[in-house]
């Protein structure tokens, strides 16, 4: 798209190309490029700095004026050179996804991760990797999750718990979430009518929201000392987290009390004793014959090797949502909808294509899909010279579910 505004601009002049270019800054990977590539050219890559590079440069980031909060959007002003050719200058107000880029690049270099922390080292993949050798020697596995862990992140433990200036991180982690749940609750602003509502949704609301960049980084931070705590009890305990998931592999059963002592004791430490009753409840202790959930998936054993199934009820839920989602598009006709239906099921397929059940659910759905869509969006398939039925005559013509929807 950018050269396309390029070469616009060197055919048609800066006016018709400035339409273009705000035209293709109005996506958020176009303003979260252009804010990148603008902080690099006055401040430099933070990819490979040293921890004193990165404190030195965040000190200065909340002073400078490309970050500096505002209403305006990123614009890309093409000005002429003297060959005829066009440079662009991106002008950066405030973007939050910049600043979250910015906050990803410094916490990681300065926050190593331990290595069984999966959701930065390996993924799903590289924890069922690591499962898969662990378990058959286990005795006891314990599982949790601490409750609200990337929402009740304490302000006062991220602050003395990350190596970066307090006003840094406070205005860097905290005043733009501040400020964007002030929007959403009062919109027109503060008034005598809605300010104690405001009051009540932001007293609970103390830390990083859920699915920024800032949140899964510094989660991993705050749980580190307790994998390391975990670890600390006994040469035969083992422990491993994605995102705020946590398992405890037990080789032996007599170290239960000391993991349970262990885990208590620092997440009270890290998190408060708010937490302390709701991390009791969802806390269990299960022998690995048995089944291990952790993370919407069953691991079970069963002859000395490790199966993976999907936990009761997941399946149904992504394909009921997935429906909703298709019979929405098909109200608002929109191709860009149908699109990224399109692509989900395609991430499902790529993340559960060892889960019995989970492929044949998800082309049902995608012949559905196809059904639905636009004439002009829906694919085209050529005949099988094999005559063997494509994927294309088995797509229904009528507007109807799948066969499996009426069982759910």
């Amino acid at each position: 798209m950018i050269a396309a505004v390029r070469r616009t601009g060197e055919v048609n002049g800066a006016r018709r190309a400035g339409r273009l270019s705000r035209r293709f800054l109005a996506s958020d990977t176009a303003r979260l490029a252009a804010a990148a590539a603008a902080y690099e050219r006055k401040v430099g890559g933070l990819v490979g700095a040293d921890g004193d590079a990165l404190k030195a440069v965040f000190a200065a980031l909340p002073a400078m004026d490309p970050y500096k909060p505002s209403r305006g959007r990123l614009l890309a002003v093409p000005r002429e050179k003297f060959d005829g050719s066009f440079r662009w200058v991106f002008s950066a107000k405030f973007v939050d996804h910049a600043v979250g880029l910015l906050v990803k690049y410094a916490l990681e270099g300065l926050c190593t991760p331990e290595p069984t922390q999966f959701m930065s080292t390996g993924g799903r993949a590289g924890f069922e990797r690591w499962l898969r050798t662990e378990l058959p020697a286990a005795a006891l596995v314990i599982t949790t999750d601490i409750p609200s862990c990337f929402e009740s992140l304490l302000r006062d433990a991220v602050i003395s718990g990350l190596p970066l200036p307090a006003a840094v991180k406070k205005a860097v982690l905290f005043d733009p979430k501040d400020r964007a749940l002030f929007l959403d609750v009062a919109p027109g602003g503060l008034t005598p009518m809605n300010k104690e509502k405001v009051a009540v949704v932001s007293a609970h609301k103390r830390g990083i929201p859920q699915g920024t960049a800032p949140a899964s980084i510094v989660s991993e931070a705050m749980i580190a000392p307790i994998i390391r705590a975990i670890n600390d009890t006994s040469p035969d305990v083992f422990a491993a987290s994605f995102g705020d998931n946590l398992i405890v592999v037990l080789r032996n059963a007599k170290d239960r009390t000391s993991v349970i002592d262990a885990l208590t004791s620092s997440v009270r430490d890290t998190f408060g004793a708010d937490v302390i009753g709701p991390l009791t409840s969802r806390t269990r202790i299960t022998s690995p014959r048995r089944g291990v959930s952790f993370c919407g998936r069953e691991y079970r054993l069963h002859r000395g090797k490790m199966r993976v199934e999907l936990s009761a009820g997941r399946l149904d839920k992504f394909a009921l949502k997935t429906l909703v989602r298709i019979r929405d598009a098909k109200r608002s006709k929109d191709p860009v909808a149908f699109a990224a239906i399109r692509e989900s099921i395609n991430g499902w397929v790529a993340q559960n294509a060892v889960i019995p059940g989970a492929v044949s659910v998800a082309v049902d759905l995608l012949i559905h899909l196809e059904s639905m869509a636009p004439k002009e969006a829906a694919y085209t398939f050529e005949d099988d010279p094999d005559g063997t039925p494509t994927v294309g005559e088995l797509i229904m013509a009528e507007d109807t579910d799948p066969p499996w929807v009426e069982s759910l």
